[in-house]
């Protein structure tokens, strides 16, 4: 009898550890990731991670952040860039603001949105090179400061 109890024991005791690795816990923060978009395939794209971005104009887009929520829940994100050095014109969200306000901050629309989400901003000529912050906020609070080292492009890229 005591054989048959610890067969019980130890199976029970398997099956409840496969079912715990196979489900694991809710994830419950946002993650937050950003670079450059690549083309991945003919219809999608694929962002290559990296904190040092090549100035490029014509490159659409310049950079990206991604936005992976914790679950299906509908949540508001903006955010605030801050940039080294005023650019020559502003586009997008920024279009109405002064670009003398870039090391002030240009805060984007405020947008509801849920599931996985790419935000995707533009490089113009004339635009600064240096050290750009951006602040990311989701549902009104702070989540990610991202810190961005836009370079010259190099004639061989």
């Amino acid at each position: 009898m005591n054989q048959k109890f610890l067969t019980i024991l130890v199976v029970t005791f398997f099956a409840f550890s496969i079912a715990a690795t196979a489900n694991p816990p809710d994830r419950q923060n946002f993650i937050i990731k950003y670079g450059v978009m690549k083309r991945a395939t003919s219809t999608t794209d694929k962002l290559n991670e990296t904190q040092k971005i090549t100035m490029d104009p014509t490159r659409r887009p310049g950079w990206c952040f991604i936005v992976d929520p914790p679950n299906k829940v509908t949540y508001e994100i903006y955010s605030v860039h801050f940039l080294p050095e005023k650019p020559k014109r502003l586009t997008g969200d920024f279009k109405d603001m002064k670009p003398a306000s870039a090391q002030k901050g240009f805060k984007t629309t405020v947008r509801r949105t849920d599931g996985i989400r790419p935000f995707c901003f533009e490089f113009h000529s004339g635009d600064p090179l240096g050290k750009y912050r951006v602040e990311v906020f989701i549902n009104k609070k702070l989540n990610s400061t991202l810190h961005l080292d836009v370079v010259a492009k190099h004639f061989s890229e």
